[in-house]
């Protein structure tokens, strides 16, 4: 919206560009997340390619990788954490982000 006028063009130029975008990473997440799942199904022990280091490599970057949206979360509550529980550190300052999640 510029100058009080809705530019119709340019939302639906937008509208258009975010379900690409959003329909293009889903697309290529599952893919992703199929492949390195049954790499991990695989590789465990009694697994049809059984490989303890691979299996433990890939594993960790999993959890890794799991907990970057809970401290993205943590980030963003630091200010609210900072007003409700008065501090920024220890476990109590962690309730308000737990309760979120």
């Amino acid at each position: 919206m510029i100058g009080g006028v809705l530019n119709l063009d340019q939302l639906f130029t937008a509208i258009n560009e975010t379900i690409y975008m959003t329909l293009v990473s889903l697309v290529l997440a599952t893919i992703l997340g199929l492949l390195i799942g049954i790499l991990l199904y695989c590789t465990q022990t009694g697994g049809l390619f059984q490989n303890k280091i691979i299996n433990r490599v890939i594993d960790v970057i999993i959890n890794v990788l799991r907990a970057i949206p809970f401290i993205i979360l943590l980030i963003i509550l630091i200010p609210f954490t900072k007003l409700i529980v008065g501090t920024m550190l220890g476990a109590t300052a962690a309730l308000p982000s737990l309760v979120f999640a």
